[in-house]
């Protein structure tokens, strides 16, 4: 079964789950009546269910959060495998070619950003990035003339988003067409709760959270030069 729809099901059920409950608190005994419950003890034996059943409303209540996260990172994914799609389509008849490989996954990555976890627990477990982390907090100044967010939240977001998305790019033939270009990506989503991480995700060794798996794929037609080295036939240095 597909991952993504998994967590979808588990999302639906969550969200059920606290429906009903809601409903069933609303009509829960007068509150106002605890106090008096160290005087008389008479009635208490109901609260006993409210107080068994907190836990697990909690423990739901997690699992909707942790499900509508990843839910948003799945839109996220499905936004950088187009971006990393559409930069494949640019950069695919650059020169050198070493180049390419790079501008694709940073698109990708950079797209994936605005959507991965700004806990800098989690991101001082990974290795720095300096160089992506200064490049997203400007790109950041720019366009926000009142910046609100710090830079180590910025920086945290470009670190988790470039260490835990890869990108992969497939050329897909088209008889009498131009070629297809696949742009899978994958996100490793960092686990807020460490009880839901159990359930849902997998650790890595040397890492505290626990991550789950986010993928998916784009296509875009090839639009690129028809020369035997597939260039464009202009002589530039990509840079």
């Amino acid at each position: 079964m597909d991952s993504d729809f998994v967590v979808l099901v588990v999302w639906i059920g969550a969200a059920a789950v606290l429906t009903l409950a809601c409903v069933a608190f609303q009509g829960c005994p007068n509150w106002s009546r605890l106090r008096d419950l160290p005087h008389d003890e008479a009635g208490s034996s109901h609260a006993l269910g409210y107080a068994l059943g907190f836990p697990i409303f909690g423990m739901f209540l997690l699992l909707f959060v942790e499900t509508t996260l990843l839910l948003i990172g799945k839109v996220g994914t499905m936004y950088a495998a187009h971006a990393a799609a559409r930069s494949a389509v640019v950069w695919s008849s650059a020169h050198p070619e070493s180049i390419r490989e790079e501008k694709i996954r940073d698109a990708a990555c950079y797209a994936m950003a605005p959507f991965a976890n700004g806990n800098s627990l989690y991101a001082n477990q990974l290795p720095p990035r300096p160089d992506k982390e200064a490049d997203l907090y400007e790109a950041y100044s720019l366009y926000a003339a009142n910046s609100i967010l710090s830079r180590g939240y910025i920086a945290a977001k470009a670190r988790i988003a470039h260490e835990l998305t890869t990108c992969q790019i497939t050329l897909l033939p088209s008889p009498g067409r131009s070629a297809v270009i696949l742009a899978n990506v994958r996100f490793e989503a960092p686990l807020y709760s460490r009880i839901i991480g159990v359930v849902l995700g997998r650790r890595e060794s040397g890492r505290s959270f626990y991550t789950r798996r986010i993928t998916s794929s784009a296509t875009m037609p090839e639009d690129r030069g028809r020369s035997a080295d597939g260039g464009v036939g202009i002589d530039y240095h990509s840079n």
